[in-house]
């Protein structure tokens, strides 16, 4: 059962909530995906009756201008899910213009200062946010749904591939490794993809460039690559109308 709540707007400075639903598929165990952890990653041992399993609250938020009231928030739903005290979540935003370190991050790859920064948990480099494009953050008990780190992370992959082929993009693929995020035709980058897990709950998640302003990251070096690199669900359908926010 998924339960949509919105958050006060006043909260996270949001306009009206873009979004009631989201056509992204949600992974509720990893038994039927072929594992590839490495050989001492633990492995998450299902729970069994769990009732928390059976709910996702879903909070979308929309579009916010407060990139850190939605960190904050986050980060309140992770301690309180370590705790047991909700069920698995998942944040929906559309973040303002900003741009976000991760914990392998290069400062040179900054390449301008006009834009808020901030230094996060989630691992990989530098990476912008902003109006048009799509950040979820799942907030789940890895442990509780038999998943790996790894798994979880090809799992966001694979449901951001389908998405895409939903909307009519064919040749995406996920990456493992350096080049984690999905690409076009192993050539330009549409997600990235940045996790935190913190006691086998994970936090950050991915972020989906639906009608994005592409040039806003030419500001970085997108995880240390040139920024031609990037392109959206608008660019690659050549449609604005296929490539509304609410369709995806």
């Amino acid at each position: 059962m998924f339960q949509i709540k919105s958050p006060f707007e006043q909260k996270f400075e949001t306009g009206k909530l873009k979004r009631s639903k989201s056509n992204l598929g949600l992974p509720l165990t990893g038994a039927n995906l072929e594992s590839s952890l490495t050989d001492n990653e633990p492995r998450g041992t299902l729970a069994p009756n769990s009732k928390r399993l059976n709910t996702i609250d879903i909070y979308d938020i929309g579009f916010s201008r407060n990139y850190k009231a939605v960190w904050d928030f986050q980060r309140e739903l992770l301690h309180k899910r370590i705790g047991d005290e909700i069920p698995d979540s998942l944040i929906f935003v559309e973040h303002d213009h900003v741009i976000t370190l991760g914990r392998s991050s290069h400062f040179e790859n900054i390449l301008t200062k006009d834009l808020p920064t901030f230094e996060i948990e989630r691992g990989g480099d530098v990476t912008y946010h902003g109006p048009g494009q799509l950040v979820a953050y799942p907030i789940f008990s890895l442990e509780s749904r038999a998943l790996g780190v790894r798994q979880f992370v090809q799992l966001l992959e694979t449901i951001l591939v389908e998405t895409l082929e939903k909307l009519g993009i064919s040749g995406a693929e996920g990456k493992l490794g350096k080049d984690t995020g999905v690409w076009i035709d192993g050539k330009k980058k549409i997600a990235s993809i940045g996790v935190a897990v913190s006691h086998w709950v994970s936090y950050h998640g991915f972020a989906l460039n639906v009608n994005t302003d592409l040039s806003y990251f030419q500001k970085i070096r997108p995880c240390g690559y040139e920024a031609r690199i990037m392109t959206s669900i608008k660019r690659e359908l050549s449609s604005s109308e296929d490539a509304a926010m609410d369709k995806v």
